[in-house]
């Protein structure tokens, strides 16, 4: 059973359901690259986001699949091309990044 294609729908629903995340990571890229480093892994973003939220909000920290790090990291480098060179990206196995929400 092929589950890349289930994977990348839920990917874009979470996308959907959390429309902070992005516009965060980005600002959180942007920050990193201002200070002077090269190289962001999009992994210790996303941890730092996770922790961050647990602290600033008293509902439940939003829930994120490990296996979506390398997708976020392709929208982030599509939303902001300013950080993109801080990001290392792999070829995915032909799988689309984000899949148009069905009408």
């Amino acid at each position: 059973m092929d589950r890349r294609p289930a994977l990348a729908e839920a990917f874009r629903d979470f996308l959907l359901a959390n429309p902070h995340v992005v516009p965060a990571l980005v600002a959180m890229a942007r920050a990193y690259k201002a200070a002077g480093n090269r190289r962001c892994g999009m992994k210790g973003l996303v941890e730092q986001l996770r922790w961050h939220s647990s602290l600033d909000t008293t509902d439940a920290p939003f829930r994120w699949n490990n296996t979506w790090t390398s997708r976020l990291t392709r929208v982030v480098q599509f939303e902001a091309p300013d950080v993109a060179d801080l990001f290392e990206t792999r070829a995915l196995a032909k799988v689309p990044v984000l899949t148009p929400a069905p009408e």
